[in-house]
Formats: C-alpha cells, structure tokens, sequence
C-alpha cells in the first residue's frame, strides 16, 4: 500500500489496497492551487529548496526561512512545518503551529494524558524492532493484525520500542475538505522528542534508553483509524532505523540475482513504473514506495517494510537483502548510467528521507548514516525512458563494479 491515499470521511475510508491519495509527507496545496495542475518543484525536499535542489538540513538550534535564517539559541524547540517547500516556525503565516490539524493547537497532549482505549497488545517485527503497541482497543488489535498480520512478534522478546496507544476526543481536529487533498505531518523536534499531528491522529516519540511513544486517536479501529496508525508507524521506524544507523528511504527496491538495487527520487521520478516493470518481469518487488536501509554485521542491508506501497505487499521477500546499489533515478531519453559525487549523492537521498530531514536535531544523524551506508555500495544517477524494459536496467547495473 502506497502513503498516497484518496481520503474520504471517516465512514467511506477507501478499502486497503486501493490506490490512495494522502501522502504523509508532502507539503499541501492551497485551495486556489489545488486546481493548477502540477507543483513545480521537488515535493519531498524539505526547507527553502528550489526545483529539484538538494534540502535544506539544518544544523542543531536552528530553524529555516526562505530568506535567510532565523537562528534559536542552542535546546530550543524547533517546528519544523512544511508548507510550500518551507520551514515555517511557531506562528509562521500567522497560525500556531499543529493548526492545520488541532482546534487547539496550543493544548497538545502531554504524554499519559487521556485514557487508554483498552487492555490488548500487540507486537509487531521488523527492521529495528519488536515495536510493542499497548491500550488498544479489541477492534484496533483486529484491524492492525489484519493489516500487518505477517509481522506479528510472538517470541517474547525484549521491544525496542514501546507505544501507549490513548483516546482523544473527535472535536480536537478541524473538519478537512478531505477528497483529493495531498496534506503534510506537521512535526515539532526539541532534543529530547518529537510532537507530530496529522489526519485524525497526534503522536509523540520520547527518546531514552527504548524509545517510547504515545499515539493518540478518536477512532475505535474504524474509519480513517489505520491511516494514523500506519503514519504514526512510519515516523517511529524512520526514529528507531536512525538510532540503528539506517534510514527509512522513499525510494522502489527491487531484487536481482538475490541482492536488492535501490532506486529513490522524488514523486513523479519513475519508481512505481519502473517498480512495475520489474515485476511483470518476473523480478520480485520489495516496495515502490519506502525502505528500511541499515547496516548488519556483514554487508549493508534493504529490509521489506509493512507500509510496502501499492506494489509490494504480501508478495515480496520478507528477508532482509544484501543492499547491492543506491541509484538516483530520473526520467529522460535514453537508458543511461552515470557517476554520482558523493556530497549529491547524499544531499538528494536525504531528500527522500522523511522526518528526519525536517528534525534540525537529528539531520546531522541521518546525514552521518548516509554517508556510511553510500560509502559501501554502488550510486549514481540513473536516466530511464517509461518504455525500457527492466531487464535492460538489471544487466546495466550488473555490468557496474
């Protein structure tokens, strides 16, 4: 399943599988653009970028503006918004910060405020995990299951991380004219959390010894309950593959010969086609849309996510694969490889990887990450037509030592 998700109320959310269109972390449009056709501009940078330009990472204690800086003294809260290929601070267009979501923005919840939805658990693994999730509701236990079914974690083990699952009221969120609407989290970082609000949910991440969140819905495991449910995961993976020296990357992966071969750009840059091509031909898919890229003892692995995009779901390998390249991947005339510097190589992947690159207290981690893991592996730019075969692509990268 995609994070590109058609919103409706909560009473006619789309069935799983289908084809979606929220994505969790792209800037929205205003209403007098929604209209105007395609924004031109890379949508998963994040800061003062312009078309297809490198993101703005920033350094710790500050925030960004599209003229210049405004600096924060050292341990202050940061809020990092983006709206329009911005950083806007507390306050930015004359709004308090989680307005888009939160009537009250300013009474965001502190963590154990609200009661527990119930007594269930459950306890889902993979890349970075277990990941333990407490206070569910018996139907929110069910849908998740049924969701994320194949990573259930029965063994006992110790989790890295643990999640209080809490109730909040429905008239805590504006109305949204939701149909069609392409909306951003909105995440606030501070050196020891972060504070995230979007579509019918709010969470925070407590960072310690395991890292310890709560995530806060109006939704008994119905409607728009598992939209949340699965953003709030995603930003708790991206944290937890950080901490592990591994990223969450937006980005197709595809097996080959029994190693995966990365390719990440922004929307519109070819993944799902390429993605599809590559399993009409009968090479397995892992996702088309994000993946959990870490270090192990051996090689540098790709790791298979629930949140496999449209492509990937059940049917891809659940094993973690030694990661056998990192291509940046553009559309253009002709089939081609080429060489890709490493500052750019690591400026456009820390594009594709959400949050982190929109938290000015954790960018320098996610950059050193990078940095590792590119240095062990193949990259550059790779230009693609719509109609080449992947198996073209699979021989060329082949041939690449």
């Amino acid at each position: 399943m995609r994070d590109r998700r058609t919103a409706g109320n909560a009473a006619t959310a789309p069935p799983l599988g289908a084809k979606r269109h929220l994505r969790a972390h792209r800037p929205s449009r205003p209403p007098s653009q929604r209209n105007a056709g395609p924004v031109a501009r890379d949508r998963n940078a994040v800061g003062a970028a312009g078309i297809n330009s490198a993101p703005a990472l920033l350094p710790r204690g500050a925030s960004h503006l599209a003229a210049g800086g405004l600096s924060q003294g050292k341990g202050a809260v940061v809020h990092a918004r983006s709206r329009h290929g911005l950083l806007l601070p507390d306050g930015g267009e004359g709004r308090a910060f989680f307005s888009t979501f939160l009537v009250e923005p300013r009474r965001f919840p502190r963590p154990g405020q609200g009661r527990r939805w119930g007594g269930e658990e459950l306890s889902l693994q993979f890349a970075g995990g277990p990941y333990r999730f407490v206070g569910l509701e018996m139907a929110q236990r069910a849908a998740a299951t049924a969701r994320f079914g194949g990573y259930t974690d029965d063994t006992g083990a110790a989790p890295a991380a643990i999640t209080t699952v809490r109730r909040i009221g429905a008239a805590a969120f504006r109305p949204l004219p939701l149909p069609g609407w392409v909306y951003t989290l909105e995440l606030q970082a501070d050196p020891k959390a972060v504070r995230f609000a979007g579509l019918s949910f709010v969470g925070t991440l407590r960072f310690g010894r395991r890292i310890r969140g709560t995530f806060w819905t109006s939704l008994a495991g119905t409607g728009l309950f598992l939209e949340g449910f699965e953003n709030y995961f995603r930003i708790l993976a991206a944290y937890r593959l950080a901490e592990l020296g591994g990223v969450l990357l937006h980005s197709a992966a595809v097996m080959v010969d029994g190693r995966a071969y990365v390719f990440f750009g922004p929307s519109g840059s070819g993944k799902t086609t390429l993605a599809q091509k590559a399993r009409q031909e009968g090479f397995p898919v892992l996702s088309d849309d994000m993946n959990a890229i870490a270090p192990a003892r051996g090689p540098v692995v790709v790791e298979k996510l629930p949140f496999a995009g449209e492509l990937g779901g059940e049917s891809g390998p659940r094993q973690a694969l030694q990661l056998a390249g990192v291509y940046r991947l553009v559309k253009g005339s002709a089939l081609a490889l080429r060489p890709l510097g490493r500052a750019e190589a690591l400026a456009r992947a820390a594009a594709c990887a959400p949050y982190l690159n929109a938290d000015p207290y954790r960018s320098s981690q996610l950059l050193a990450n990078l940095s590792r893991l590119l240095e062990e592996v193949p990259s550059g730019v790779l230009t693609t037509r719509r109609e080449t075969p992947f198996g073209r692509i699979a021989a060329l990268l082949g041939a690449t030592p």
